[in-house]
């Protein structure tokens, strides 16, 4: 015999948002971690909640119907949560289950992103292609480990602009990459940068591109336009490569001498594409000159391969 358990705050705020997408009840129970009986008796509650909001009678054939007595002189606190967050209110750029949309966050998990299988709350039966959901999980996949120092509007463009190249594409990946000089002055000029910017450009998920990049606000279209290639830390999403950047970010000061031997270990673990991305990526370079000078500065970029 199976024992009723109530569920948790968090899990009726997952089960709601993936319901909003469109998940089936056994995809529900599994991403849950619940029996998919719980799902169903969430998804009768709910159903029954929106008909008594829309003036139906389907709560009236609920067992219990005893009318509540009212404590005079004392606070009422029925039907409130602990530290409640609204499903449908998030911070900034973060969609929520909408229709249509490639992902979306639930703020009760602040480090997971859902990817969206059914974007049609028409066809409910439509299940979005596997090519697209694996690029949205490379896209995040490149957020994740894409460490920067920069700040404000023109270094989130750059981010956006690094996960759009890396997550594979095929149409724009098939587009030249080299400087076009014949282009207009309307976005950066190759090929596949213009597709980025034409993409996030005027886009509702990024309302700060357009307005700072016609205003050049503090010379965001200028840089925007000299943006033509992506550079970061860790563009190919690797493991060992997200570790290295944390191994030499976190080098107590002092003399490069101390350190070279581990550092020069570490290196030698690294792949061949890896070793690549550190000598290619300007972010590289930045991250050795914010903590090296002089000669220990030219000692770590001789041991990366960084050009000096």
């Amino acid at each position: 015999m199976r024992v009723y358990t109530q569920l948790t705050q968090e899990q009726r705020y997952q089960i709601y948002a993936l319901m909003k997408a469109h998940h089936r009840q056994a995809e529900i129970a599994v991403i849950v971690g619940v029996h998919k009986s719980m799902v169903s008796r969430e998804r009768i509650y709910q159903h029954i909640l929106r008909d008594k909001v829309q003036g139906g009678g389907l709560y009236r054939h609920l067992r219990c119907q005893k009318a509540r007595r009212k404590r005079y002189g004392s606070y009422d606190r029925r039907g409130q949560l602990h530290n409640r967050v609204s499903i449908d209110v998030t911070p900034a750029n973060t969609l929520i289950a909408a229709a249509g949309a490639d992902a979306w966050r639930v703020p009760s998990f602040a480090n997971s992103i859902f990817v969206n299988i059914r974007p049609s709350s028409v066809n409910r039966g439509h299940r979005r292609d596997n090519a697209p959901m694996i690029r949205t999980i490379r896209h995040e996949a490149v957020h994740a480990v894409d460490v920067s120092g920069g700040t404000g509007d023109i270094e989130h463009y750059k981010m956006e602009f690094r996960a759009y190249w890396m997550e594979g594409n095929p149409a724009r990946d098939a587009l030249s990459s080299a400087f076009n000089p014949s282009m207009d002055n309307n976005g950066p000029k190759s090929e596949r940068s213009r597709d980025i910017f034409d993409h996030v450009y005027g886009n509702p998920t990024y309302p700060w591109v357009k307005p700072n990049y016609d205003a050049n606000t503090s010379g965001f279209r200028d840089q925007v336009n000299a943006y033509i290639v992506p550079d970061g830390i860790n563009l190919i999403v690797s493991d060992d490569l997200a570790n290295f950047r944390n191994l030499i970010a976190g080098l107590p000061a002092g003399p490069y001498a101390a350190q070279q031997a581990g550092v020069q270990a570490a290196f030698a673990a690294l792949n061949a594409l890896e070793e690549r991305e550190i000598r290619g990526n300007r972010a590289w370079r930045e991250l050795v000159e914010s903590k090296y000078s002089g000669s220990d500065l030219d000692d770590i970029k001789n041991d990366l391969n960084i050009p000096r």
